[in-house]
């Protein structure tokens, strides 16, 4: 079995499992989450729920034993002692592909984001199909379904939340500005006739009130912060995108399909870190 260490957001952990699928399917095996980072509080971190359960993912449980070797698994010292995990523990050691990590056993612990299509598109018709809400779209969604189908439809993502409210992330990540939502904008309409935008945030005030482009605009905020997985599939739907530095927004660009989709996005994924040399999927835009 392939374990892997559930942690951050919906994104961080559509990463972290997409990777995990792809490493269990070689070898032969089933998946499970290690979820003990959800339930903990943390200094300089935003709280987050385990949000898999709400997409057709296929996880194996963990036996309590099991439970108790993964906090030993996930322990920044433990694991290097000699006291018989039942997995090897890969820890991620930076935010480039690592080809050695698909090369790991049947027996895996991963532990780290993997942010990176490279660890995962040779099982993309699977992810596909697993990455899909359980539950059916609400009348709201429908609505917003049968608009983003019927026009050359771009979703716009803003990223804010603990970007902005909490002081380590902001550090971090820092938001992408105005600037380069208008360039990419710009940028887009050279090759997309009469795009329509759909606004999606997790700050939607700010949104409608700053994001003005010239283009007709749906700002789509009728789904809670536990619904994600809902906006997930819409911005899915949508024919293109200009993705925020976001691991949300680029899942949404990824799980699109249409023919043709152009995807921009922004080449600082951080403010202060680590460059990202293999973040983006194929025939994207990076400005």
């Amino acid at each position: 079995m392939v374990v892997f260490h559930s942690m951050g957001g919906l994104g961080n952990q559509l990463f972290q499992y997409a990777t995990a699928r792809r490493l269990a399917v070689a070898r032969g095996v089933g998946v499970a989450a290690d979820t003990s980072w959800h339930g903990r509080t943390l200094p300089n971190t935003t709280p987050r729920p385990f949000a898999l359960p709400g997409l057709r993912v296929q996880l194996a449980p963990l036996s309590p034993r099991d439970q108790r070797w993964a906090r030993v698994a996930s322990h920044p010292i433990l694991w290097r002692l000699p006291i018989g995990l039942p997995w090897k523990v890969r820890r991620e050691r930076g935010f480039a592909f690592d080809p050695d990590i698909l090369r790991s056993g049947a027996r895996t612990y991963l532990f780290g984001y993997w942010q990176s299509p490279r660890y995962f598109e040779e099982v993309r018709e699977q992810l596909l199909r697993e990455l899909q809400p359980v539950a059916a779209p609400t009348a709201a969604d429908e609505a917003v379904l049968a608009r983003t189908r019927s026009c050359e439809s771009v979703f716009l993502h803003v990223r804010r939340g603990d970007y902005v409210t909490l002081g380590a992330a902001a550090a971090t990540h820092g938001t992408c500005t105005l600037e380069y939502y208008r360039t990419a904008f710009e940028l887009l309409s050279r090759s997309v006739a009469s795009p329509v935008l759909f606004v999606f945030s997790d700050d939607p005030a700010w949104a409608r009130e700053n994001v003005r482009l010239p283009a007709p605009t749906v700002y789509v905020d009728h789904n809670p912060p536990e619904a994600a997985a809902q906006d997930l599939r819409l911005m899915a739907s949508c024919r293109h995108a200009i993705i925020a530095n976001s691991s949300f927004s680029w899942w949404g660009a990824w799980l699109g399909t249409h023919e043709g989709r152009v995807v921009i996005a922004p080449r600082r994924w951080f403010a202060n870190g680590p460059p990202t040399p293999d973040l983006f999927a194929s025939g994207w835009t990076v400005i």
